[in-house]
């Protein structure tokens, strides 16, 4: 899992370069969820709120819809995103990104190899696995965001 402080910082770089005027933070109905997305946003300022888990699934589509870009892990919320036509970049860590990634949209990956070493047990394979995200840096984010708003415009 990416700590709040790596979302925090993403989120700040973009709004501190203007690409976005605002953060909007989705999570589940969770509590765990909903902590870590209200410490998220708090994190980034006055310009980023919590879903905290409020929405149905039609209005979140109608929030992904009009939303400039959506950046997330490899859950339903980014196809959705990729299915309403929001540009989308996708985190993917352990799992396979080929096969999950949105389809027919406009959208980057970022991704850490997932293919298992020449003589990597599978027990390293995935321990490894467990740290994968932790390998994803800010800027890679930031630079497929760029990219995407970019040719959005």
């Amino acid at each position: 899992m990416l700590g709040a402080h790596f979302w925090s910082l993403v989120g700040r770089a973009l709004l501190d370069a203007a690409a976005v005027d605002r953060v909007v933070g989705s999570c589940g109905p969770d509590s765990v969820e909903r902590i870590y997305a209200e410490a998220v946003c708090g994190a980034i300022g006055p310009a980023a709120f919590s879903l905290a888990g409020r929405l149905r699934l039609p209005q979140l589509a109608r929030l992904l819809a009009d939303a400039r870009l959506c950046l997330g892990v490899d859950t339903p919320v980014l196809q959705l995103a990729a299915a309403v036509r929001c540009p989308v970049v996708g985190l993917y860590g352990p799992s396979d990104y080929s096969r999950n990634r949105p389809w027919d949209s406009l959208s980057r990956n970022v991704r850490v190899d997932t293919a298992p070493y020449l003589g990597e047990s599978s027990a390293e394979w995935r321990d490894r696995m467990s740290r994968a995200f932790g390998r994803i840096r800010p800027e890679q984010v930031l630079q497929a965001a760029d990219e995407l708003l970019r040719m959005a415009a």
